[in-house]
């Protein structure tokens, strides 16, 4: 009697078992359809006409770009590829509270041994050139054959426990070192681009993230999609047309309505150097009220490095590492209508970083 109720028990069991695996086979099955009908439809979604200017362009600005994490010195990066002409690097980081120096070399190889290092940065606490301003100061040299070209010093901005960004801009082989949005220096290289590989970093600081590549884009003006972004942050570096009167950057949703509008205006006379908008009705084309802040550097023989940080309530444009604007969502739906990025007024794209 009893081996008859644990048969039927165990049978029960059996059929329970059965009914489990039933159920969830169809809870994939209903997984896997809906992700097919999202597939369909975006595949649909992007062959209708009001989004065609959305998809009408492609780039190669980013197509090169690579980055790393976070980085206790000493380290090396190998760069994959070799730079070319057109290419940047950026790094971020934060020196160390007993800070004394920083040392930056890109070349072939690691160290002071490198035959070939087109660039080699030493960034050291100590006083100013003028010898009045307690500071630190950004030495600029190259290593050719095995010996040392003449330095260049300029004064820089770095103080214990704060963070940085370096950017060396490529262009026709020479270099364009900014850091902290303090002191451009340009200088000639003894050798193209092509012969960095590498990037070695040593002294007294954290590497955060560093990002290299990116491709002229000259095709403008310029529209690219994006996967949705909720919270993050847009970082848009390149070279102002020289003579356009407007810089526009705008971020789209898939109807291709510039949900944020963001304008910089080189007129000298005009009233509002920049303007920040949103266009709501892609029927009547009409704007929200114009909202306008001061304004960053006009000067557009420089290239330009604008950072847009995504937050629950509101977008804050950086140009460089200065705070420019607070623009509050215009649309409900920030998280899923940020998808597209529009610029005019620019001659080229060095990179695009979408976070």
């Amino acid at each position: 009697m009893i081996l008859q109720y644990e048969g039927l028990l165990l049978l029960l069991l059996l059929c329970l078992l059965d009914v489990l695996d039933a159920r969830r086979e169809s809870e994939d099955d209903i997984r896997r359809r809906q992700l097919a009908e999202q597939a369909k439809r975006e595949a649909e979604y992007r062959r209708t006409d009001n989004v065609q200017s959305l998809w009408a362009y492609s780039t190669t600005a980013d197509r090169a770009h690579r980055s790393v994490g976070k980085r206790v010195l000493p380290v090396t990066v190998d760069l994959v590829e070799p730079l070319t002409s057109g290419q940047y690097i950026r790094i971020e980081g934060r020196v160390n509270v007993l800070f004394k120096y920083l040392n930056i070399t890109l070349g072939m190889n690691y160290g002071y041994g490198n035959e070939y290092s087109p660039i080699h940065m030493h960034i050291t606490k100590s006083r100013f050139l003028t010898g009045k301003i307690e500071g630190s100061v950004y030495t600029f040299d190259n290593r050719r054959a095995g010996s040392w070209e003449q330095e260049e010093q300029v004064a820089a901005s770095f103080q214990p426990g704060q963070k940085f960004v370096i950017r060396i801009l490529f262009e026709n082989d020479k270099d364009f070192q900014h850091v902290n949005s303090y002191h451009w220096t340009t200088a000639s290289t003894a050798y193209e681009s092509h012969y960095i590989k590498q990037a070695s970093f040593a002294g007294d600081a954290v590497i955060d993230k560093i990002v290299w590549g990116g491709q002229k884009e000259n095709k403008v003006p310029f529209v690219r999609d994006y996967p949705p972004i909720k919270e993050g942050r847009i970082v848009v570096a390149g070279m102002y047309k020289q003579s356009t009167e407007y810089f526009t950057l705008a971020l789209l949703n898939a109807n291709a309505v510039q949900q944020f509008h963001f304008k910089l205006n080189f007129n000298s006379n005009a009233r509002h150097k920049v303007l920040a908008n949103s266009l709501q009705n892609y029927v009547t084309w009409s704007w929200e009220q114009i909202y306008s802040e001061g304004a960053p550097s006009t000067d557009k023989t420089k290239p330009f490095e604008y950072t847009l940080l995504i937050k629950p309530k509101i977008i804050q444009v950086y140009a460089y590492d200065r705070l420019i604007l607070n623009f509050e969502h215009r649309t409900p739906y920030p998280s899923k209508d940020y998808r597209g990025l529009y610029l005019s007024g620019v001659d080229k794209i060095y990179n695009i970083i979408w976070s």
